[in-house]
């Protein structure tokens, strides 16, 4: 699995926190760019991306939602979406809506261009499984 963060967010600690918790083979943290790299490694049959956040945000103490984008690891196949947000209040509430798509299970990935300096026009391209386009592009439109 693999997640942008703010950069503040991540460091040393966090990476040990994380190998520590059951399932969680490896962690490799790229903070070289920005927002800053996360990815994770792990048994599925012990842990899930889900519970992985909820690690991440228990250690940080956050009540609100980090992540810029995310990559949940899937190997099948999978549909794709095009899809632009024409306009997002804030930069907390583009965080809180990537949570929400992290959290449908359907959704496996999601990549943006959003870099908190433009709320108009963000494009988003996500991969999907086991919905229709329809469906999808309802859930999206719900929660953005």
């Amino acid at each position: 699995m693999k997640i942008k963060l703010d950069d503040y967010f991540v460091d040393k600690e966090l990476e040990e926190y994380l190998l520590s918790q059951k399932g969680i083979t490896s962690v490799s943290i790229n903070k070289d760019i920005i927002p800053a790299e996360l990815e994770v490694k792990f048994d599925n049959k012990i842990v899930t991306p889900n519970i992985i956040i909820k690690f991440i945000m228990l250690f940080l103490k956050l009540d609100n939602s980090m992540l810029l984008d995310f990559d949940k690891g899937y190997s099948g196949e999978v549909k794709h979406l095009k899809y632009v947000a024409k306009d997002v209040c804030c930069e907390n509430c583009f965080k809180g809506f990537i949570m929400s798509l992290f959290d449908n299970e359907n959704i496996i990935n999601v990549k943006s261009n959003f870099d908190g300096s433009e709320m108009f026009n963000v494009e988003l391209d996500i991969d999907y499984i086991n919905i229709s386009e329809e469906e999808l592009i309802k859930y999206v439109e719900e929660k953005l």
